[in-house]
């Protein structure tokens, strides 16, 4: 518990990199604690751009210390948010669609899951799907600026996609 209250302390100042030495050793001690995982891969997380070639290496580890969470308990919606927010930034986007879509399971109001799952099917050209998304963020955040702002951008970029070539886009309305 000390390692783990020590990390805790570390993360909130912002050192994540002396925060993973101890979230390491909670783990150590307490491999069962689902907390001690979640806050080790977000600390990785947070290391990860800062870390230049090695950033794939770190955002590997936080994603297995996400999973571990998820075996421990499925339910838990930032690990699936930011499993997902990785994958995007990856280019993996299927899984990413699939990690944003079981948060949402979760925590079916979370406008942040929703623009993210929305950028996601902008990137693999499913306008319609984005479009939605979109849309049901602003419906829970109305003030949501970048909600808009991609909302405005799917549907600029699906009449441009309908205009140049109609058979290369995924059912657009």
């Amino acid at each position: 518990e000390f390692f783990f209250q020590r990390g805790q302390e570390l993360q909130s100042r912002g050192d994540f990199d002396s925060a993973i030495t101890h979230f390491i050793k909670a783990v150590e001690l307490n491999g069962g604690n689902p907390s001690y995982f979640y806050h080790l891969a977000y600390c990785l997380q947070e290391v990860a751009p800062e870390a230049g070639a090695d950033e794939n290496v770190y955002q590997d580890r936080a994603m297995g210390n996400y999973r571990k969470v998820l075996d421990i308990d499925p339910r838990h919606h930032e690990s699936w948010y930011n499993l997902g927010y990785i994958q995007e930034e990856r280019g993996d986007l299927e899984d990413a669609v699939e990690s944003f879509k079981k948060s949402l399971e979760i925590v079916p109001k979370d406008k942040d899951a929703l623009v993210n799952l929305g950028n996601c099917y902008m990137a693999l050209l499913e306008y319609d799907s984005s479009i939605a998304t979109y849309v049901e963020a602003i419906s829970l955040e109305p003030e949501c600026v970048l909600a808009h702002y991609n909302l405005a951008s799917a549907h600029h970029s699906a009449s441009i996609a309908i205009a140049e070539s109609p058979s290369k886009t995924r059912h657009v309305q």
